[in-house]
């Protein structure tokens, strides 16, 4: 292969990757919430507010860059499950679930929140839009079991009661369900 021949297929599979995480990140965000991190000083405080134990199932649903997943692994040995759309933020939480050794508890997949299972997620975390909290309602009360927690950040579901909100200024909220 000649150094052009290389130089234009390296260019070409560059440009395919940009374009496909261009794509999968507007699409993410159109279906459920553009990409804004969850501040660190709050992941924390979520996952308490939970109870999130060791050895319980945590999914985060929009996993972004993967934080929420190396700590509810790491620091509370849950087994931690994220679902990203967004193809340059699923490479990115990877990345991080590898550079922190916890790959043996945490895992990312590539998949659109909408179609998974959540039946046996003992803690789900989302901060997404109000639009998109509207579609999880169905397959919120048709597959999370009584006791599973649900939290959630800065805006609240509008389908049930919180069992516990945390206020921390301005928009700056958590939510706690109790799924019954």
């Amino acid at each position: 292969m000649s150094f052009d021949t290389a130089l234009t297929a390296l260019a070409s599979v560059f440009i395919v990757g940009v374009v496909s995480a261009f794509v999968t990140t507007t699409w993410a965000g159109l279906i459920a919430a553009p990409h804004v991190a969850t501040p660190k000083k709050f992941i924390r405080k979520a996952l308490e507010m939970a109870g999130l134990k060791r050895g319980e199932k945590f999914y985060d649903l929009g996993a972004g860059n993967g934080h929420l997943l190396v700590m509810a692994a790491k620091e509370f040995g849950a087994e931690a499950v994220g679902l990203e759309l967004s193809l340059y933020h699923y490479f990115l939480a990877k990345f991080n679930i590898l550079k922190n050794n916890c790959s043996d508890k945490a895992r990312v997949y590539w998949r659109n929140l909408y179609h998974e299972n959540l039946r046996d997620a003992d803690v789900v975390f989302l901060w997404l839009t109000p639009r998109a909290y509207r579609r999880l309602q169905k397959k919120f009360e048709t597959e999370l079991r009584p006791g599973a927690r649900v939290v959630m950040f800065s805006s609240p579901l509008k389908f049930w009661e919180p069992t516990k909100t945390a206020e921390f200024g301005g928009s700056k909220r958590l939510f706690l369900y109790v799924v019954k």
